[in-house]
């Protein structure tokens, strides 16, 4: 944590690349026989930049790949790079068990996130 406390949360559509390219990847490519990572590479160099200059990102929630694989399977919709907790909220939002949303919790300079339900109504 830096002096003043600060820990940062970076909100996005789409997640960093460089964290797979398998299809089942967080932010893999689903789609297209040859997979490949579908991250935003804007996006991983704006996080390498910040930690290298010692700012304290602790998460990078964003969305855009959907849970459900194109051709059966699911994403994984978590994972770590460089110490930074890394979510893809594109969760399955409704299901038998519920509707499905994403909690994430900031510990000091540790962060988690768990799949909450809420009943359907």
């Amino acid at each position: 944590m830096s002096a003043r406390g600060e820990r940062i949360v970076v909100l996005a559509h789409d997640g960093p690349k460089g964290l797979g390219a398998a299809r089942d990847a967080i932010f893999g490519c689903d789609f297209r026989a040859e997979a490949g990572d579908w991250g935003d590479s804007d996006l991983a160099i704006a996080l390498d930049r910040a930690l290298d200059a010692g700012r304290p990102v602790v998460a990078v929630v964003a969305g855009h790949m959907h849970h459900a694989l194109r051709g059966g399977g699911t994403r994984a919709w978590q994972a770590t790079r460089r110490g930074v907790l890394h979510v893809n909220a594109a969760v399955p939002r409704v299901t038998e068990q519920g509707r499905a949303f994403v909690v994430v919790t900031l510990d000091g300079h540790e962060a988690s996130a768990r799949i909450e339900w809420a009943l359907s109504p």
